[in-house]
């Protein structure tokens, strides 16, 4: 299948489309290697100490607990707004 010319196309790349950990920007290893060297770079040529990055269990379980609570009221806002718009259908919209 032959590329269709056209006349105002000078050949230059307005917006590169190869992103890095996309099916077709090749080897997924090599892309998610060259994104850990960039990030190495950044953090002045140091590998970030893994000892650092660890939870305890507490802390842990603290963090699941948090996270739990917070989609628990985001789902009773949804739930007292549902009453709520039933309640205005019963009384007021409907009568």
């Amino acid at each position: 299948m032959a590329r269709r010319q056209y006349d105002d196309d000078d050949g230059r790349t307005i917006a590169d489309m190869n992103v890095d950990g996309m099916p077709w920007s090749g080897d997924r290893r090599g892309a998610l290697r060259r994104i850990a060297s960039r990030r190495q770079e950044e953090d002045g040529g140091q590998a970030p100490d893994p000892d650092e990055q660890q939870l305890s269990k507490r802390e842990t379980r603290s963090l699941i607990f948090g996270a739990l609570l917070a989609a628990l009221a985001i789902g009773a806002v949804f739930a007292v707004a549902a009453v709520l718009f039933i309640l205005f259908c019963v009384y007021v919209w409907f009568k």
